[in-house]
């Protein structure tokens, strides 16, 4: 796995560049092929590599989306070819799985989960409009959490990067521990995280983030349950 972290500013009293140094030293064992970054004022993003196979150069991340958009990516994208094929990508074109997802939100936008299947968390920030979405796959492959104070709004791969962030405190939470860790409770609860105040992003739901400090989270996908099917009648049974 990857990592992804990003930070936004709604106060002069966070220091972005100090806050994105803090999460990016706390990921720094998900990302053994180094980190990008992508900054403007008042948002930093990130990305912290692990690259597999020959596309290391195509891979680079934050990527710029052709709409303006910067977008980073963790994924394995399980249905690659369908979707490749899908967005008119050339079979001969150097393409990981990240930069796959970004040109599928470059494509379908928040629809894009709707087609592609796998793992993956995919979050995006649009400069013009200050707005920034966060995707979690269908059944939560990929981990992505998040805090949300009155001085900023961060997320990361990890719970741990966002601890002890300007006004977050580094706080654990024996719930939330119980809840995460433990085999049956972590069916209970798809939301904690091992500290307090820091939320994870559920399975199959994704997040907006509008200027203004408002956040709002919609479940796009749920598991739809089989009609049985039998090839006997009743009589038979």
């Amino acid at each position: 796995m990857a990592a992804i972290f990003g930070v936004i500013a709604t106060s002069p009293r966070i220091d972005l560049v100090a806050a994105a140094d803090r999460m990016q030293a706390r990921l720094a064992y998900r990302a053994p092929d180094g980190f990008g970054r992508w900054s403007a004022p008042g948002c930093v993003l990130g990305h912290g590599a692990l690259h597999v196979g020959e596309v290391a150069q195509a891979a680079a991340q934050p990527m710029h989306l052709a709409d303006g958009r910067i977008c980073v990516a963790d994924g394995y994208v399980a249905n690659f070819d369908d979707a490749r094929a899908r967005l008119g990508i050339d079979q001969r074109e150097p393409l990981d799985d990240g930069r796959l997802l970004g040109l599928a939100v470059e494509r379908w936008d928040t629809a894009f989960s709707d087609h592609v299947r796998g793992e993956f968390v995919v979050a995006t920030w649009d400069p013009r409009a200050g707005r920034l979405h966060i995707a979690r796959d269908q059944l939560g492959g990929r981990p992505v959490c998040y805090v949300h104070t009155p001085d900023l709004f961060a997320f990361a791969s990890h719970s741990l990067a966002l601890a002890g962030l300007p006004g977050v405190p580094a706080l654990l939470d024996p719930v939330g521990i119980a809840a995460t860790w433990h085999d049956d409770a972590i069916y209970l609860d798809d939301t904690s995280t091992s500290f307090l105040g820091i939320s994870a992003l559920a399975p199959a739901h994704q997040l907006a983030w509008q200027p203004g400090g408002t956040v709002e989270l919609r479940r796009y996908w749920r598991l739809q349950p089989q009609e049985p099917r039998c090839s006997a009648s009743a009589g038979e049974l």
